[in-house]
Parts: C-alpha cells; structure tokens; sequence
C-alpha cells in the first residue's frame, strides 16, 4: 500500500507538471512581440508577429475583430501558410515605431511597403489600426480591378504612413479559394523596387526560355511531322503559363482583370502540364515501356485532360483539383522510370 500510494503521488506530481508546462506553453505563445520599425532599409519579415483568428463565414467586420482580440492566436501551421480551404482569416501585427530625431524628409521616413509576396489570393482588406480606430485602409487581391490596386505590382503591396512615436495594429482580411500562403514584409519604398525589378527579370528570363523552347518545338513538329514535338509544346506552353499565373506576371501584362483566368489558370496549367509530361513521355519511351504501361500512361493523360475541362466548367474547384495534382501529379514521372532505366 505504501508503494502504491507513492506511486499515485508521483503520478499525480506529473500531470501537474505538465498541465503547468502546457499553461506557460500557451501563455508564451499568445504573447506575441510588436514589430519594431528601424529606419533602415531592410525588410522586415512579420509572419514571426502574426496571430490569426478564422472566419468560416466571413461575416466578422473590422469592429467585431478589433473589440476581440483574446481569439487571435499564433499560427500552427508551417512558415508563411494556412494550407487549404481556410476560405476567410483575419490576421493581426502589432507594430511600434520609435521616435527618431528630425530628418531631411520626415513625410517620406513614415512611409512604408505592406508587401505580401503570393500573387494567387483573391481579396486582402488591409485595416492599419491606431488609438482603436481605423486610420488607413486599402484594398488588394487578384480578384480585384487593377485600377483600384494602390501599387501596380505583379504581387499585392500597398503603401502605409506610420508615424514616428506611434503604435499600430494591422489587420488583414484575407480570402482566397486555393493555398493561403502568406510571405508578409514591411520594407522602405527604395528595398521594394529593388526586390520588385529583380523578381521580373528573372520571370522574364525564364518566361522568354520557355517561349524559345515553345517555338523551337512547334518549327519542328511544323518541319518534320513529328507528334512527339506537338506533345512536347503542349508541356512547355502549360508550364509557361502557370509560372506567369503564379509569379502574377500574367496578370499584370497579359490578362490583366480577367477573373476568369485568374481563378482557374492555376489548375487548368498544372493539369494541362502534367497531361503534356504522360504523352510525352509515353511517345519518347515507347520503344522501352511495356504495352500495357503505356496504354495506362495514355489513360492518365486523357483523365487529367478531363478533369482539366471539368475544372474550367466549374464543376470541381481549386481544391478537388489539388487532390488530383498531389495524388497524380507525379505519376506520369513514376511511369516512366521503367522506360528511363531501360
């Protein structure tokens, strides 16, 4: 008996050990640290300071979310995303700006670029918060007509006045129907250019490497009559297509307030791109893949097309086509190992 009742002590000992551990876990990750704005020209990553609170229905308003501030919470989720089917969060940043001396131009050291570097999400209601009111407000998102976006930048920005000695609170609304991933910074205007200028060439390298690769196939399936070249550009042309819808090049040059495109390009592309690798593949291997192998790869092939046309119907949307790409994506490249060995 009086081992038992040892033991019970010390069972009981450890669940309030670690019913006490859990408390402070919690305490210490609602404590969210203010982003402290320097004068320095760096960015200022502020997914560290975020806490989100999720609103299934969307019908919170900015009064709603401001008087309760005990149901935002830390995100657990991996760096810089919700994941899937959050549909509506609110997110909150607390920020301070310390009083600096005079300079040159004070008007221009209060300013500052909201920048969130994911051009795929639908609407972001940007609330900068002071003193319990709504001092600033802007309106971003993909969905949105260009002409009311505050900077015409392939991802969403939108420039904010913070004053020296002041505190704020931004709140983000943001709603999407695919991923929510969400890389926030607050960075000078010079930085953001900066940044901004070097994305595009890059996408614009890659963008023209495509469309070289693009044509050079066609000339040849135009020359030689070969179906493997046609299949080929089918790949490359749905490639190109779905790194300009995800970099927002496209939106800012080519189809530019197209909803249409904007909410179904990413998974018509991705589809399109994989049905172009399993024909290709199917045809380069066909000499070294079994029948049966390859009429399974041209059944694939013709299974994505569909669900491809099923998805700009609108009869499945971006998630049912996330479950198809992370279930088949990837296959016609397993399929083809045999091949490839041989």
């Amino acid at each position: 008996m009086p081992r038992l009742n040892c033991l019970r002590d010390a069972f009981r000992l450890a669940i309030g050990i670690l019913l006490i551990a859990a408390n402070l876990a919690s305490s210490t990750a609602a404590a969210v640290t203010p982003v402290v704005l320097g004068q320095s020209n760096a960015v200022i990553d502020l997914w560290s300071s975020v806490t989100i609170l999720r609103d299934p229905d969307g019908h919170l308003t900015i009064d709603e979310v401001m008087a309760a501030p005990a149901k935002f919470a830390p995100p657990q989720s991996a760096y810089a995303t919700l994941g899937l089917g959050q549909k509506v969060v609110w997110l909150q940043v607390p920020v301070t700006v310390p009083a600096v001396a005079a300079v040159a131009n004070l008007s221009e050291s209060e300013q500052w670029i909201l920048a969130i570097d994911y051009a795929l999400l639908n609407r972001i209601d940007v609330h900068v918060v002071a003193d319990g009111r709504v001092v600033q407000y802007a309106l971003l998102g993909n969905a949105q007509p260009k002409v009311l976006r505050p900077i015409h930048s392939r991802s969403h920005a939108a420039p904010l006045v913070l004053q020296s000695g002041m505190s704020y609170t931004i709140y983000l609304r943001v709603e999407t129907i695919g991923s929510m991933i969400l890389p926030i910074t607050l960075s000078k205007l010079s930085p953001f250019h900066a940044a901004a200028l070097n994305e595009q060439m890059l996408q614009g390298f890659l963008t023209s490497l495509g469309l070289c690769l693009l044509l050079y196939s066609l000339l040849q399936w135009v020359s030689r009559r070969e179906h493997l070249y046609i299949k080929y550009s089918l790949l490359i042309l749905a490639s190109v297509l779905f790194s300009a819808h995800f970099f927002g090049i496209g939106a800012l040059y080519l189809w530019t307030d197209n909803v249409w495109i904007e909410k179904h390009m990413a998974g018509v592309s991705a589809l399109l791109a994989s049905c172009g690798t399993a024909l290709f593949i199917e045809d380069v291997l066909r000499l070294d893949m079994g029948r049966r192998l390859r009429q399974a790869t041209k059944l694939l092939a013709a299974a994505l097309a569909v669900v491809a046309l099923a998805h700009a119907l609108d009869l499945i949307d971006i998630n049912a086509v996330g479950v198809v790409m992370g279930t088949l994506g990837l296959l016609p490249s397993i399929m083809g190992i045999p091949g490839s060995i041989a």
